[in-house]
């Protein structure tokens, strides 16, 4: 069952070109940052006022998702500009 919803959440290869899958699979990558910085600024937010409310906790998950995304374009346009 997993494999089933694994080949049908990923491109085909048959469909695709080799650098259209790398394309894919960087911006699983960015989202999943995104993610992460999420989870951890809630987890930061929880051990700073462990009576946080909801309100509190919906937007520290908000600033961790964007503070991620931020810091992932200014290191890529760094490298871009180095490069």
């Amino acid at each position: 069952m997993a494999g089933a919803i694994l080949d049908h959440a990923t491109p085909s290869s048959s469909k695709i070109k080799p650098n259209q899958r790398r394309r894919w699979t960087m911006d699983f990558l960015e989202e999943a940052e995104k993610i992460g910085g999420a989870v951890l600024a809630v987890e930061a937010a929880k051990k700073l006022d462990p009576n946080a409310g909801i309100l509190t906790e919906g937007a520290a998950a908000i600033a961790g998702f964007e503070g991620a995304g931020a810091i992932a374009d200014h290191f890529e346009k760094k490298d871009e500009n180095q490069g």
